[in-house]
């Protein structure tokens, strides 16, 4: 019996053991998987399944910071901070870390337009700020509460999001009826969810019909049927996560329509009902707002004794709440302004980062620009270097055909040489031949005859390709008239009829191909510029530049450069 009663305590404690060791690492899974184990959690309540479902959102929160770039990551991390601060505001009730969370996700979710997590978000903000403006005896209308619900709208119709209408639709029916004076606003935002089109067969769709509904048979003065319709639409019920926390807003606008229509003990009954089934289910924010109402109505009723029980219960659950909770009222801690503060932090963060992201895109079009105008001048200069060889090419194919009409000019000159002593031999034959003369009686000079022209242009051209003296500085007309026996007028003239070009153009080309011809030459690569321009007869670099480019296409520069690569 003993040693039965031992296995059985180890078989027991293997029991308790093994769902410990066989449930998987939340840090191990993915955050989807993550995301709808927390969701799973949530929807049971109990205090442990909630612990993990905050284990679980906390790990996909935290991977946004390690990667806050990547999109996915970004989205889960939405999510998961929109849970945490919904958790940390109804069970926690830490409302600065509650405030933190959603204000994160509300800045990443505008960031990359998340539409689907900005109406809820912007829903639980409402929330947080109603509940920090709530005093003992009264509820008083936060402006950021109902600009908050205004987003909220807004939202889930732009994102086409049925689901988020049932709580949303609750806060602005409760806050209707607790302020009957913003009544006509409101019901432009109740006519946005009238608008709206829901699926044929919704069973949202329905449920938002009938609160509708209620609501206006309410506000049309029939107290009994509005209150009927909502109490059906309450059965009808949504699931979901949060789904209680509907279900106690909607019994909330059953105790306010009862109250508001003068049925206190029913109103009452309501109360005590909702309140119960709050504390059992561990909602401690629902069971003092309870206790709260249930204090108000006995305070209407003139109950003095269930009045002064009840609000030193209120006050005793206020007192636990604060110091498990560390709630306090805004009043008494100045929390908005704590929240203003967070928020500046927040803002600044999203300036920050919003700077860092136009740096990075500065950065990447200067690189772009940058990459382009390499690029172009790549291409000008490559264009350039083939251009410059085009020039270069035809140039040197122009010297050599030069060269060859040079060749076929002298046999040319030698035939008419020889024809001109056939011809001066046939007139000294013929008598009635006439001596062709021109005379010039203001100079005085003999003209030179038409046919001594080539002979003299013969001379000219042996005499700049022979003698060196051409490329000398001080060279001029009158020293190539006395090189050849004639006077410089005759010389200039033979240039201009047969060269088509003055003195010093012709002289020029010579010393031009002969500049080529020096930096073709391996033994003047030591030579500069200036030192190849001063031994072919200029004295300025730069009318030699200008003369070398004029002739050849190219700079000095440029066609040295070829040719040194063309005997490469």
């Amino acid at each position: 019996k003993r040693y039965t009663t031992i296995l059985f305590c180890i078989l027991m404690g293997l029991f308790e053991v093994m769902p410990i060791h066989s449930a998987p690492l939340p840090e191990k899974q993915s955050s989807v998987a993550l995301l709808k184990e927390a969701e799973e959690c949530i929807n049971v309540g109990n205090d442990s399944l909630t612990q993990r479902a905050l284990r679980c959102l906390s790990i996909v929160a935290t991977r946004y910071y390690s990667s806050p770039e990547d999109k996915e990551t970004r989205k889960n991390a939405v999510k998961a901070l929109r849970e945490m601060g919904n958790l940390y505001m109804t069970y926690a009730i830490d409302y600065k870390s509650a405030y933190r969370n959603l204000l994160l996700a509300r800045q990443i979710a505008e960031e990359d337009k998340i539409l689907q997590e900005l109406p809820y978000i912007y829903m639980s903000l409402a929330n947080l700020y109603s509940v920090n403006t709530t005093t003992e005896n009264s509820m008083r209308l936060s402006p950021l509460t109902a600009e908050s619900l205004s987003k909220s709208l807004e939202a889930a119709v732009a994102a086409d999001n049925d689901t988020i209408l049932i709580p949303m639709l609750t806060n602005i029916i409760l806050v209707s009826l607790n302020h009957p004076e913003i009544q006509p606003d409101l019901a432009k935002s109740l006519d946005h969810v009238r608008e709206h089109k829901f699926a044929v067969g919704s069973e949202i769709g329905n449920f938002t019909n009938l609160l509708i509904a209620g609501l206006d048979k309410y506000w049309a003065g029939d107290l009994k049927g509005g209150v009927d319709l909502v109490l059906k639409s309450k059965e009808r019920g949504i699931g979901g996560a949060y789904h209680e926390r509907t279900e106690y807003g909607l019994s909330l606008i059953v105790i306010l329509m009862l109250e508001q229509a003068g049925d206190y003990p029913r109103a009452i009954e309501y109360v005590r009902d909702v309140m119960d089934k709050a504390a059992s289910c561990g909602h401690t924010d629902y069971e003092l707002a309870m206790y709260s109402r249930l204090v108000n109505l006995y305070k209407e009723t003139g109950q003095k004794d269930s009045l002064d029980k009840y609000y030193n219960k209120y006050l005793s659950l206020k007192q636990t709440q604060e110091e498990v909770g560390n709630l306090h009222s805004v009043e008494a801690l100045q929390l908005l302004s704590e929240l203003e503060n967070i928020n500046k932090e927040v803002e600044l963060l999203s300036i920050k980062r919003q700077e860092e992201r136009r740096q990075r895109l500065m950065l990447f079009g200067g690189v772009v620009i940058l990459v382009i105008v390499l690029s172009a001048l790549i291409y000008v200069h490559v264009n350039l270097k083939r251009n410059h060889l085009n020039l270069f090419r035809r140039h040197e194919e122009a010297s050599r055909r030069e060269a060859r009409q040079e060749m076929m000019r002298r046999e040319l000159e030698k035939k008419i040489v020889g024809l001109q002593n056939e011809i001066e031999s046939l007139k000294a034959n013929t008598v009635s031949s006439a001596e062709s003369t021109s005379e010039d009686s203001e100079s005085g000079d003999s003209e030179i005859l038409a046919e001594e022209l080539l002979p003299l242009y013969t001379r000219i051209v042996a005499e700049a390709e022979r003698s060196e003296n051409i490329y000398s500085a001080g060279y001029s007309l009158a020293s190539m008239a006395q090189a050849v026996g004639s006077q410089s007028r005759s010389v200039s003239k033979a240039i201009n009829a047969i060269h088509g070009c003055n003195f010093h153009q012709f002289l020029n080309e010579y010393r031009i191909k002969r500049a080529c011809s020096i930096m073709h030459s391996p033994e003047k690569d030591s030579y500069t510029i200036e030192a190849i321009a001063e031994e072919v007869g200029f004295k300025s670099r730069t009318s030699f530049a200008n003369l070398f480019k004029k002739s050849t296409g190219l700079t000095p520069t440029d066609y040295w450069k070829m040719a040194r690569s063309e005997r490469e």
